[in-house]
């Protein structure tokens, strides 16, 4: 009986009446009021629930307190969106006969079961609102037993609820109010919020049914799908974008959908069975797509390079963000027609983050010469063995002018794997620097003076592996070598210890470019700096020692800026990035430059 009674008794409405069943003291009764008596079903026991005649209030006589059923045309509507806390909510506004609006506010843990409002002029009937005062108007809430049944507004259209209620009253009389509303609707001025494509005209803001048939992958969590369904998309804007000077092809229209609620913006999916997807469907399919559709239009533009985040930011042309106020960021979509520097290897550079400086890399042919030059005198004899290390020299075959001295730096006086050693090497040339770095843990080039041993900050002050670490010449404050004995007890070889040891304050290698970006309205020119590791997914300081890293940045450039001379405008790929203007005074004069960030390629290389 209680299975029975949960699909046609509804709570805070129906009058039950409950025959032949035993009444009892409930054993709660000392716990909640609410609980005094029990019935006990018997054989003979029925439970009747009489059909309810509702009665509908006029909105010119709501009342702040009362709980009311109404039946009223949409006038405005937010598809249901996730609330501050946990609820999905819906705003809706209807108006009646009476001419006044009624603001309802509805909220439910399931964004399914709030009222099914598909577009302004739909009919929507509410049973059990509770009537409240907000900001000085009268404003309706669902409350419990809140019920709603939504009807197409269209004159002619079937007269089908959607609801999502198990059970529900639909009579003769509320037929009638249906048909009455879309009368009074027709012949009031509610404003038609639907536009087709073909009618649209700039500056406009309108709802938009369309079967939605392409696909993009927008960044790493956001799709458009290519599906069957028919859609609503909400308050969509219209703008014009004018053709300049520069550019072929006539003005066109462009469409935005913008982020947030508000104005009743979002994109509702509708029914199948639904009374507009039947009729959009039938449109369909009496006419050819083919013929509408070409095979570049099928898909959108893919983009060679996409920002990872702030998507809600709206893409705007270059030269509106140009006009902005500094300090400004954007997201925008452009094509890359310009970089600097043309020779890749000279885009890394050294960067200090105490001075801000920054230094070109030293190229090999100039490591050469420095190594030449400044560590090629003859190692001193008071520099050969200390407590703290042990040293060993040997001539070079056919350069018995040159003497080469290599010092292992002790460890707790065991013996070590030289791919766990420190040795301090001077004399030596850059190519034997090259096969020592790869033979020993941690290189670092030495030269003899005052009868000591000391760094040179015009060459690394360190060298593991392919790392070659600088010093700036500007902070750094060097210290004696002997301050290396305190590490002598470190299980590994730190490169951050060693430096501070040896007072050298470490460089970082930069990937540093100027791209010109361009859109149909203008360019500007953009570093890429701070985030162009992020960007190119390639280490800064590995690409000056690896060949194959090298290839990978000049395929990565050749792709997104072609540099043969028959490359046409479609050659060059569409980069959707991230931008940022700030101000920056050189000497006295101020201006304002632009950085990309929160970029990466995304076209495979």
């Amino acid at each position: 009986m209680t299975e029975e009674c949960e699909k046609v008794i509804r709570q805070g409405g129906d009058t039950v009446a409950v025959c032949d069943s035993d009444l009892t003291r409930s054993p709660s009764t000392s716990k909640s009021v609410r609980r005094a008596c029990q019935t006990a079903e018997d054989k003979e026991s029925e439970v009747y629930a009489p059909a309810p005649k509702y009665s509908y209030t006029p909105f010119e006589q709501l009342k702040e307190g009362m709980v009311a059923n109404v039946f009223g045309v949409v006038k405005f509507f937010k598809p249901p969106y996730r609330s501050k806390g946990t609820d999905f909510c819906s705003v809706v506004t209807v108006v009646d006969q009476t001419d006044v609006k009624l603001r309802c506010v509805f909220f439910s843990g399931n964004a399914d079961l709030l009222p099914k409002v598909y577009q302004v002029g739909d009919i929507g009937r509410f049973h059990r609102i509770k009537i409240q005062s907000f900001n000085g108007e009268l404003q309706g809430i669902s409350t419990c037993g809140f019920s709603a049944l939504v009807f197409d507004g269209a004159l002619g259209a079937p007269v089908t609820p959607r609801t999502t209620s198990k059970v529900y009253s639909f009579t003769d009389d509320d037929r009638k109010r249906v048909d009455i509303l879309r009368e009074w609707a027709a012949n009031h001025n509610i404003p038609e919020s639907r536009v087709k494509l073909s009618a649209a005209r700039p500056l406009q803001y309108f709802d938009l049914i369309c079967h939605l048939v392409g696909k993009a992958e927008v960044d790493k969590t956001s799709y458009l799908l290519k599906v069957g369904s028919i859609i609503v998309i909400h308050s969509i804007h219209t703008k014009l974008h004018a053709a300049n000077e520069n550019e072929t092809g006539a003005s066109y229209l462009e469409f935005y959908l913008h982020g947030g609620t508000v104005y009743g913006r979002g994109i509702t999916v509708l029914p199948e069975n639904s009374y507009e997807a039947q009729e959009f469907k039938k449109f369909l399919d009496s006419v050819d797509l083919s013929e509408y559709q070409s095979p570049e239009e099928a898909e959108p533009p893919e983009v060679a390079a996409a920002v990872t985040s702030h998507q809600e930011w709206e893409i705007i042309p270059l030269a509106r963000f140009i006009k902005s106020k500094a300090p400004n960021k954007c997201r925008i979509r452009a094509r890359l027609r310009r970089f600097q520097p043309q020779n890749l290897c000279q885009s890394v550079k050294l960067h200090c983050p105490k001075c801000k400086s920054l230094r070109d890399v030293p190229n090999e042919k100039e490591l050469s010469i420095l190594f030449q030059e400044r560590f090629s005198s003859c190692p001193s004899p008071a520099a050969q063995n200390t407590p703290w290390y042990q040293s060993a020299t040997w001539s070079t075959d056919n350069q018995m002018d040159r003497v080469t001295a290599i010092y292992f730096v002790k460890r707790n006086d065991l013996h070590q794997n030289p791919k766990d050693t420190l040795v301090l090497v001077e004399g030596a040339t850059l190519q034997e620097m090259y096969n020592l770095s790869g033979h020993f843990c941690c290189v670092i080039p030495v030269k003899s003076d005052h009868e000591q041993l000391g760094i040179d900050l015009s060459v690394p002050f360190l060298i593991r592996g392919k790392q070659w670490l600088y010093g700036c010449p500007n902070c750094s404050k060097v210290k004696s070598l002997d301050a290396l004995s305190s590490l002598t007890s470190d299980v590994s070889w730190d490169a951050i210890a060693i430096a501070n040891a040896l007072g050298a304050e470490p460089l970082r290698y930069v990937l540093i470019m100027n791209f010109t970006m361009e859109d149909d309205t203008g360019s500007l020119d953009a570093y890429l700096w701070n985030h162009a590791e992020y960007f190119f997914k390639i280490s800064a300081s590995e690409v000056m020692m690896d060949s194959k890293l090298q290839d990978d940045l000049y395929k990565i450039m050749e792709t997104l800026c072609p540099t043969t001379k028959d490359s046409t405008s479609s050659d060059f790929p569409w980069l959707e990035c991230c931008i940022q203007s700030y101000n920056s005074t050189d000497g006295a004069e101020e201006r304002v430059l632009y950085e990309i960030f929160d970029t990466e390629v995304t076209r495979r290389i």
